[in-house]
């Protein structure tokens, strides 16, 4: 669910890494977030904690392998206070493994967003429905699938 807008993001990503002597590199930084509630039937007040877009991030698969984590969600219980849960999103867990054994890593610099755009959630709806949560995820995808297929079109009729 990712458009490249512009040429030279892979190389840009490459770059980085290697002038950064970085192991891991993300498009950006999802900060971390206090009291989010959960849209699952759990409805938990949680801490989703900050981690890396894993829809457009560049990993040396030998150091990153080796800290034996997952881009699966995970959550633990979090300290006193009104949330339930530190809530590892997709990426969350990997992330703070990396930064707990010393790995390196950059995040791109706010220009290079224009290079891509991230449709966010579409790989989302499934899940979603088969867990049972409360929102309807069909309803934004399907706008944003439209607007995929519009920028498709688009694109064949210029070339």
């Amino acid at each position: 669910d990712v458009e490249f807008r512009q040429d030279g993001w892979l190389r840009d990503l490459v770059d980085t890494a290697r002038e950064d002597r970085a192991d891991l590199v993300c498009a950006e930084l999802v900060p971390e977030r206090r009291n989010y509630v959960e849209p699952s039937p759990r409805r938990l007040t949680v801490r989703l904690m900050a981690r890396p877009s894993h829809w457009l991030l560049l990993v040396d698969p030998g150091r990153v392998a080796r800290l034996n984590s997952t881009f699966a969600y995970h959550d633990e219980p979090a300290p006193p206070g009104p949330e339930s849960a530190l809530a590892f999103d997709v990426g969350a867990r990997l992330f703070r493994d990396a930064l707990e054994t010393g790995l390196r890593w950059a995040t791109m610099p706010a220009g290079y967003a224009a290079k891509y755009h991230h449709y966010e959630g579409l790989s989302w709806p499934a899940t979603a429905q088969a867990l049972g949560f409360e929102t309807d995820p069909y309803a934004e995808a399907e706008a944003k699938w439209d607007e995929i297929d519009r920028r498709l079109r688009a694109l064949r009729s210029q070339g």
